[in-house]
């Protein structure tokens, strides 16, 4: 059975894998590194999403097992545990170079999860 909440901790990751890519939009290594907010922004959508990969139910998980679901898990741990050790260059390839993939399974899953009723 899968959890009621799946679908909106897919829709959540959707969109905050949405806002990242298009707060990245035009942007260099460069200049990612120098604007201290959009680099901390871009921390928090991975952490938001690490997040509710957490919370998502194993079934759902299962269906796109693709996805390195562990790695966004460990992402998410380090940086609630060791914020202070990350390093704006991986941000940077986890953003830019895992993100978009991510974001299109995140779009196959919820073409195939049934919304929740409302109410």
């Amino acid at each position: 059975m899968r959890d009621k909440g799946d679908f909106i901790r897919l829709e959540r990751m959707r969109d905050q894998c949405g806002v990242l890519l298009g707060d990245l939009t035009g942007q260099t290594l460069e200049t990612f590194i120098g604007n201290r907010l959009l680099y901390d922004a871009t921390v928090l959508r991975l952490f938001t999403v690490g997040e509710d990969a957490t919370n998502l139910s194993d079934a759902m998980r299962a269906q796109a097992p693709a996805v390195e679901w562990h790695k966004i898990r460990g992402l998410r741990n380090i940086i609630a545990h060791g914020y202070s050790e990350l390093e704006p260059e991986r941000v940077w390839d986890i953003a830019v170079e895992f993100i978009p993939s991510f974001r299109q399974e995140i779009e196959k899953l919820l073409a195939v999860t049934p919304r929740p009723p409302v109410g």
